[in-house]
């Protein structure tokens, strides 16, 4: 975990990996993107980890382009049963 220096002036950070798309976090990612940009987190990676996860992370990405979100999609190893043609195909239009 990052500490923040209040005492400092940080210059724009860009966050390489998140999980907006978490259950515990999507219900106001508006809200959390908000409050990165408080702290100079200027761009932001939502990393996708199963189908839901994956769905979500495009689905913010698509909201809040204009904020420097991007979708990475992927799947946790006990997951990679979930992954055929049919999800890549899925995966392939949501990113489009």
């Amino acid at each position: 975990m990052a500490i923040y220096d209040q005492t400092k002036t940080p210059g724009d950070v860009y966050d390489t990996h998140t999980h907006l798309n978490d259950d515990a976090l999507y219900h106001d990612v508006a809200a959390y993107v908000g409050r990165a940009r408080e702290f100079r987190v200027m761009e932001m990676n939502v990393v996708g980890y199963d189908p839901k996860g994956n769905q979500r992370a495009i689905q913010i990405a698509h909201d809040f382009s204009d904020k420097g979100i991007r979708a990475i999609v992927g799947f946790q190893p006990e997951d990679t049963n979930k992954f055929d043609q049919s999800a890549e195909e899925v995966l392939r239009k949501q990113l489009s």
